[in-house]
C-alpha cells in the first residue's frame, strides 16, 4: 500500500547515518536519469488512443514503449490483461 504525504508534512532528517554513495555520485547518477527521460504522452499523443479495444474481451488497449538496443519498441495491450499480469 502506498500514499501520499504533502512536502510541507514530511519530516527530512538529513546526515543521520553514513551515506551509501557520495554527493557527486548521487548527482551524476539523477543527472543521468533525468536526461533519458521519454516524452510524456501528452506532448507526443498516439493518434489512436481510445479508438482501439481487445477483440477477444472489450477491454481498451493501452500503448507501451520499450528502448531495445537504443530503439524505441511499440506494442498495445489490453488492460484486463494488464491487471491481470499484475497480479
Amino acid at each position: 500500500m502506498s500514499f501520499y504525504i504533502p512536502e510541507d508534512e514530511q519530516l527530512v532528517f538529513e546526515n543521520t547515518h553514513e551515506p551509501i554513495i557520495d554527493e557527486e555520485t548521487w548527482k551524476l547518477a539523477n543527472k543521468l536519469k533525468v536526461s533519458r527521460k521519454r516524452t510524456h504522452y501528452a506532448e507526443d499523443p498516439f493518434n489512436l488512443t481510445g479508438l482501439l479495444f481487445c477483440a477477444d474481451c472489450g477491454a481498451k488497449l493501452v500503448r507501451h514503449i520499450q528502448k531495445h538496443n537504443g530503439s524505441d519498441i511499440s506494442y498495445d495491450s489490453d488492460t484486463a490483461y494488464r491487471e491481470e499480469w499484475e497480479k
